[in-house]
């Protein structure tokens, strides 16, 4: 049995004796503090983006940025059934974390479709604890201004979320094709994605002269939190990473472009089945995150 986990984040202060903390291995996970092991970093990016970047949405990013760290950092149980109401690698999940807006985040409702959403993702257990955050750090360390003076791609109809894949980059080439200014936003994790990511984004350009914009968004952790490949809430660090782009420049939307195959987790081998397929783009998850 995996050993259920407590993630105390951003400061939190818990007690050892504390219920929530009763039969957890309990780890830190820190963005904020002089020496965090969760790094997040917005390349790229105006200030036009940065002076309208509400406090919630900055929660939103590290609420999905730990539970992004979390999976990654737990590996799942060896053992596959065939069960259909629960996998025998699922894990439990608690999380403590300090956010700039408890009143919001505390409602019964938000914490439910949290939950909701994560356990659909990943077939894991989840609960959340917000607490008030009484420490922020400096909001300028999470963005690297570019040069430019002006941002030209305001109001566009939608971000588009850029993996690299061939999914996503036919999704940019189509909507480039009409003519439209495109905004795509990427998660880099480590140094081979980045480099893909630029070669690809380069030869948009070149097809598509001053119509796109990349932002690329930096959001990677310690190695030691490594472990797990599955890393099946990925989709919700896109869509909040999506949100945090979107809201300021009065963005249409989110766009994720996936194959239909894939979005809709058809049975075509015994390996991608429920949890063991993505489910990045089902239509039960984009419902959640339109919620």
């Amino acid at each position: 049995m995996i050993t259920p986990r407590l993630f105390v984040c951003s400061g939190a202060k818990i007690d050892a004796d504390s219920a929530i903390a009763k039969g957890r291995q309990r780890i830190t996970l820190d963005s904020i503090g002089p020496h965090p092991n969760v790094n997040i970093r917005f390349q790229n990016v105006t200030r036009a983006l940065h002076q309208h970047l509400p406090a919630r949405l900055v929660d939103f990013l590290e609420i999905a940025s730990y539970v992004f760290t979390a999976d990654c950092a737990t590996e799942r149980g060896e053992q596959w059934t065939d069960d259909d109401s629960r996998e025998a690698w699922g894990r439990d999940f608690a999380f403590v974390v300090p956010v700039r807006d408890p009143p919001f985040w505390t409602k019964p409702e938000i914490t439910s479709l949290i939950k909701e959403s994560l356990s659909f993702l990943s077939n894991d257990k989840y609960s959340f604890t917000f607490v008030p955050l009484t420490q922020d750090r400096s909001e300028q360390r999470y963005f690297e201004f570019a040069e430019r003076k002006t941002w030209s791609f305001h109001a566009p109809e939608r971000v588009i979320m850029f993996s690299g894949g061939l999914d996503s980059l036919a999704g940019a080439v189509e909507t480039a094709n009409t003519g439209d200014h495109v905004v795509l936003v990427s998660h880099r994790s480590v140094s081979t994605v980045s480099a893909h990511q630029k070669r690809l984004f380069h030869a948009l350009q070149k097809r598509f002269p001053n119509r796109l914009v990349h932002v690329p968004v930096w959001i990677n952790k310690d190695e030691k939190f490594g472990r797990e490949s599955t890393q099946r809430t990925r989709s919700f660090l896109f869509a909040a990473l999506g949100a945090v782009v979107a809201e300021p420049l009065n963005a249409g939307g989110i766009r994720f472009y996936e194959n239909g195959v894939v979005s809709l987790n058809l049975p075509v081998a015994e390996e991608v089945l429920r949890a063991r397929a993505s489910r990045t783009t089902h239509p039960v998850t984009l419902c959640h995150l339109e919620s």
